[in-house]
């Protein structure tokens, strides 16, 4: 694969604006926005893709990609060093840049879903990203669920999205050590905003908790108010709050946990539950959004409005009413359809095709 890109360092100063501190930047490379690399779920996509797509240089500029004057002082950056592709593996675009623009639309819940939306954040997409958006000759995505939404709302060809997706890092698999001396447990990976439907999952359990014998672990980037509400409902020593785990301790989570329990209302894709299933754990997720897509036939699953049937699912876990061994060896097979190293080619090849890279590499030289 032939290699291009940008390596510009430059240093953002409020009172001064851009200051380079580089030598002169060749110009018609592709350039790849590894600011947005993290532990979030954009993060991974981000580090995954990144690590494995050779052909790019990173945009070193400074900022945070979410912050409001992002759009601006990126749009003005590659005005500035005229790159021949900016590739963005999150959602936000520049103002007025000069050169192909393909950024990554993950989801839309902050959209469709009610306690996401913000004046703020419905002004940006209607009155500033959506128009970029459709301008765009290539979007990409993460799932045909996504897909679906991002035709719909912003109103484009379908030819125009690349649906790539995301997989399982290494760390997760069936083979590795387990938590041992404690009781059995349903395991949730999730955070605190709405759409993750955790009040209602714990509703759902406080109606078995006194069948079973069985904690519910949930695995959050913070804790709030989910404490008061286990406690409202009478379970507050019966769930456990953990925070903070790296790849190696949450795949020992998932090999040790009797299922994972995925009561989303919308998910663009769902990467826990290929962690899940590459990791040796059966799914029970909910019936909506990207999850069948992602989960197919190695999951149980129900109606994630309904608390009966969440309760129901649990219950049928913990009574062993289901076939957990075959969902356990049809998940390994299932999360193995998911590969970062076929994204990142996938992606490449197609901006190729899209954006004639071998004749932008042709143009420049060796970026120091």
């Amino acid at each position: 694969m032939t290699t291009f890109g940008i390596d510009s360092r430059y240093r953002y100063k409020r009172s001064r604006g851009w200051k380079n501190h580089a030598p002169s930047v060749s110009p018609q490379r592709a350039c790849f926005d590894a600011r947005w690399i993290g532990a979030h779920g954009i993060g991974r996509f981000a580090n995954e893709i990144r690590s494995r797509a050779h052909s790019f240089h990173n945009v070193q500029i400074a900022g945070l990609p979410v912050d409001l004057l992002d759009s601006v002082r990126l749009g003005r950056f590659l005005r500035r060093t005229k790159p021949g592709l900016y590739f963005n593996p999150g959602y936000t675009v520049p103002v007025g840049a000069n050169c192909p623009v393909v950024p990554t639309i993950h989801d839309l819940i902050h959209l469709h879903f009610p306690g996401h939306h913000s004046f703020a954040k419905k002004t940006y997409y209607l009155g500033l990203q959506r128009p970029i958006i459709r301008r765009c000759e290539l979007v990409v995505t993460v799932s045909d669920y996504s897909k679906s939404m991002i035709v719909d709302w912003y109103g484009i060809d379908p030819g125009k999205v690349l649906v790539l997706g995301n997989a399982a890092s290494d760390e997760f698999s069936p083979e590795g050590p387990r938590i041992s001396g404690r009781p059995p447990f349903f395991l949730c990976i999730a955070n605190e905003k709405p759409h993750k439907n955790l009040v209602r999952l714990l509703k759902s359990f406080a109606k078995i908790a006194g069948q079973v014998v069985h904690q519910l672990v949930l695995v959050l980037p913070s804790v709030d108010r989910l404490p008061t509400v286990a406690a409202d409902f009478g379970i507050f020593d019966r769930v456990e709050f953990v925070r903070g785990l790296s790849n190696p301790d949450l795949a020992m989570y998932y090999r040790s946990a009797e299922c994972l329990v995925f009561p989303s209302l919308q998910e663009g894709f769902g990467l826990p539950a290929v962690e899940a299933m590459a990791s040796g754990c059966p799914v029970l997720a909910a019936n909506a959004s990207a999850l069948p897509e992602v989960i197919g036939d190695a999951g149980t699953y129900f109606d994630p409005y309904c608390v009966e049937s969440l309760a129901d699912a649990l219950l049928s876990v913990a009574r062993d009413e289901l076939p957990l061994s075959r969902m356990r060896v049809k998940g390994v097979t299932q999360a193995a359809k998911f590969s970062w190293q076929a994204y990142a080619q996938c992606l490449e090849e197609r901006l190729n095709d899209c954006f004639s890279f071998e004749s932008l590499n042709s143009t420049g030289g060796h970026v120091a």
